[in-house]
């Protein structure tokens, strides 16, 4: 089982030591560490070439523009040479047993399996804020965990493990999506054949700071909400009905209503 680890970056080099420290600290043997840096006006890339020179599993993919996450991410994962691709952020790490877990998981249940572990919610200094544990998906049926993801009845899995076939096949992120891209391929994963299972340990820790997405204006999530349901609308509509459908729109548009 060849395994791929994708590290996107931009701007990010307080923390982006850390982030490569923490894949190759893996026990797990990767395949090999690729980290796409997106145009970084600071010292990321620096870190990344001293990185590439010390380790023969780390390579460097530096971008002379800026191509935005999603392009980035996508064309990283397309030039990857694993069977299989893990992803992370350059302002995130992992803990280590992350890989080796979703590994076993991908073993056990065929190469359609997409693989996640719970997460947690950390602080600028690294203090967990909350904890997103994703077991409960092993016990649902494929629709409860294609509604679950439609609906986005509760956070979503981030950076899990599959297949560069999978991922093929899904179409991977769309390079035109500003916000929610996540949320799109993940839907799209579903549509691709996924068979979600989640591991009993933790995996990363996801950063929040501001300058995240959760810093832009409720006019943009609000586009980029409705953009991501009205692609998939046609089969999810197939899969789930369109009453259900209809319910994710009424959801996604609740939050940005007067009270």
């Amino acid at each position: 089982m060849k395994v791929s680890c994708v590290i996107v970056s931009f701007n990010s080099e307080k923390w982006l030591h850390k982030a490569i420290a923490s894949v190759v600290a893996q026990n797990f043997d990767l395949h090999e560490i690729i980290i796409a840096d997106d145009g970084s006006t600071d010292s990321s890339r620096d870190i990344i070439e001293a990185w590439a020179s010390a380790n023969s599993r780390v390579r460097g993919i530096l971008r002379e523009s800026n191509l935005g996450t999603s392009a980035n991410r996508d064309l990283a994962i397309r030039d990857c040479q694993g069977d299989f691709v893990s992803t992370l952020d350059g302002d995130d790490y992992y803990y280590p047993d992350k890989i080796s877990s979703e590994a076993a998981l991908v073993r056990a249940h065929g190469g359609q399996c997409v693989a996640c572990s719970a997460f947690h919610w950390v602080d600028l200094e690294g203090r967990v804020l909350k904890i997103m544990d994703f077991e409960f998906l092993n016990a649902l049926s494929r629709v409860d965990q294609l509604s679950g993801f439609a609906l986005r009845a509760f956070p979503l899995p981030r950076d899990m493990l599959f297949s560069k076939k999978i991922y093929l096949e899904s179409g991977g992120f769309d390079h035109k999506a500003a916000l929610y891209e996540d949320w799109d391929f993940k839907l799209r994963l579903f549509r691709a054949g996924a068979i979600w299972k989640a591991s009993n340990v933790p995996g990363l820790a996801w950063r929040r700071h501001p300058g995240g997405g959760s810093n832009t204006g409720p006019e943009d999530h609000l586009y980029w909400t409705l953009a991501t349901l009205y692609k998939n609308r046609d089969w999810l509509e197939k899969e789930l009905g369109r009453n259900l459908v209809k319910q994710a729109v009424v959801a996604r548009f609740a939050p940005f209503l007067p009270a």
